[in-house]
C-alpha cells in the first residue's frame, strides 16, 4: 500500500478523526475494540493511506456506522 498524501485521503483521514472524536474514543480503546493497530489508524487519519477494506469494515462496526458514512460518501 502506498504512504502518499493525496487530498481525497486527507479529507477522508478528517472525516475519521472527527467521528472518532466525537465518540470520545482514544486510539488505544479503536484498537482493543477493533483490532486496528493505533498505528494503521494514524496512517488513516493522516490520509497517507486510503485503506484495506478490511480495515474499513472493523473501523465501521466500532464507530457504528457504514464504510461510506465513515469515508464521507454522501448519498445522492
Amino acid at each position: 500500500m502506498s504512504e502518499r498524501k493525496t487530498p481525497e485521503r486527507v479529507a477522508r483521514g478528517l472525516i475519521m478523526k472527527d467521528r472518532r472524536k466525537r465518540l470520545g474514543m482514544s486510539m488505544d480503546y479503536v484498537y482493543l475494540a477493533s483490532g486496528v493497530h493505533d498505528q494503521a489508524l494514524r496512517r488513516l487519519e493522516r490520509g497517507l493511506v486510503g485503506g484495506q477494506l478490511e480495515v474499513l469494515l472493523r473501523l465501521a462496526e466500532c464507530y457504528g456506522c457504514t464504510v461510506s458514512e465513515l469515508i464521507g460518501e454522501k448519498d445522492d
